[in-house]
């Protein structure tokens, strides 16, 4: 007899952009949140806090931020990983 396993969980994006008057891009910062709570606006803060230090740095690369919520304890770490 097999069994499967399935698990519900939930993926929120905040895109933060600037761009020139010219419409060049100036930067760009992209953070992800999985979590298995639907509501996003118990992740907001945590999506926020995590990009803000990104806001205004010019890196030459889009920096994007991976929000983990550690299911036992339920703080959230921020990874990030420039491309």
């Amino acid at each position: 007899m097999n069994s499967i396993s399935a698990s519900t969980y939930f993926v929120k994006r905040l895109e933060l952009s600037a761009f020139s008057k010219n419409n060049n891009a100036v930067w760009q910062v992209v953070g992800s949140l999985k979590s298995d709570n639907s509501d996003p606006r118990s992740s907001f803060p945590y999506l926020v806090s995590a990009l803000s230090n990104y806001v205004n740095v010019n890196s030459n690369k889009v920096v994007y931020l991976n929000v983990e919520e550690n299911s036992q304890t339920g703080q959230y770490t921020a990874t990030p990983s420039i491309w």
